[in-house]
């Protein structure tokens, strides 16, 4: 069975009207060609805040239609907070997770349709800067995944970059910019607002990892516990633990 690879960002923050992100999704645009190490997104998916993302993934799973095996979060982030909430509502933290846990499980319900008995668990990849970093970071995302049992979901220590260097031209003659989220070496800078973090990276994008799972700096949690971590300063993740649920990599 084919599962669809979905990439969602906070629509207030990122993208825009005249350069929106790919894919579509519509079958008249252009795939976006993948580069080595990428991951691979079927359509992208802007929301207003975690309600909206809920809403929007349940109609895209609904009825019998494929099931959605990888979901990209894009969104800005500090060390232990996610800015998938609206505005006013601030950022999603430890302090008021249980808030926002019934929208998590709704989001973990939304996954989990339509899976075959023998499918691999549904992936979660938040793309934001440092939000699992550190202590906060760590029990913020082990909190996340309680709420989402079932699920593999990943968070970075590190600030990440959007590279835009090779936008794409859509069916009808528009632009868009594909998802090309990378992983910088760069550490979150409490002196900065959430949405104006710089490092020294950022100059050549291409020649940093992409932001997904296996990266350096991506933490990854299941059923509440961080299940693989970065294993040293140099790179390259470590199992803490042995997967203990059919299907699970």
């Amino acid at each position: 069975m084919t599962r669809r690879h979905i990439y969602s960002y906070f629509d207030p923050d990122f993208y825009s009207a005249n350069a929106p992100a790919c894919p579509s999704g519509n079958a008249g645009d252009s795939v976006v060609p993948l580069r080595a190490g990428m991951l691979r997104w079927d359509r992208s998916v802007g929301f207003d805040d975690l309600a909206d993302l809920v809403r929007r993934l349940d109609v895209l799973s609904g009825g019998n239609g494929e099931p959605v095996g990888l979901l990209g979060v894009l969104c800005h982030g500090r060390p232990g907070a996610l800015r998938v909430l609206s505005r006013a509502s601030g950022l999603l933290t430890i302090a008021n997770l249980s808030s926002h846990g019934p929208a998590l499980r709704g989001m973990n319900a939304a996954l989990h349709r339509n899976q075959g008995a023998a499918a691999p668990s549904p992936l979660v990849v938040f793309l934001a800067c440092s939000a699992a970093a550190g202590t906060s970071g760590r029990v913020l995302f082990e909190a996340i995944s309680t709420w989402m049992p079932g699920t593999r979901v990943v968070g970075f220590q590190r600030l990440l970059t959007l590279d835009a260097t090779r936008p794409r031209e859509r069916a009808d003659g528009s632009i868009c910019l594909p998802p090309d989220v990378r992983v910088t070496p760069d550490v979150y800078d409490p002196e900065r607002p959430i949405a104006g973090q710089e490092g020294s990276s950022y100059d050549d994008p291409t020649s940093l990892p992409f932001a997904t799972p296996e990266a350096v700096h991506a933490r990854e949690f299941r059923d509440g516990e961080l299940w693989r971590d970065t294993a040293d300063g140099a790179g390259g993740n470590v199992p803490l633990r042995a997967p203990t649920r059919a299907g699970a990599p």
